[in-house]
């Protein structure tokens, strides 16, 4: 890290740990605090993405829901199939 941003860094070793151990490309995905890091950080997107599921399900029922009263008021069959969402548990 400290040769694209030496301005940043003042010395190649690890910024997570104490150690002598130089960071380098290898060292940047294979450290074990680097690694919480990442494991933490993937843990909370793919959260944020079963999220963004569940409001996007939650927005086509409503409106599967309106679209099915309207075609109900004006005397037309309605075929949608409900939006279903299902949310697949974890395998740790």
């Amino acid at each position: 890290m400290r040769q694209r941003y030496p301005g940043l860094y003042n010395t190649n070793e690890c910024q997570r740990y104490d150690d002598d151990e130089v960071e380098t490309d290898h060292h940047l995905w294979s450290c074990v605090a680097s690694m919480d890091d990442q494991k933490r950080r993937w843990e909370t997107a793919v959260g944020n993405v079963a999220a963004a599921g569940r409001r996007a399900w939650l927005y086509a029922r409503r409106k599967w829901s309106k679209d099915k009263e309207k075609a109900a008021k004006s005397g037309r069959d309605f075929t949608v199939r409900y939006p279903i969402f299902t949310k697949k548990e974890r395998k740790e």
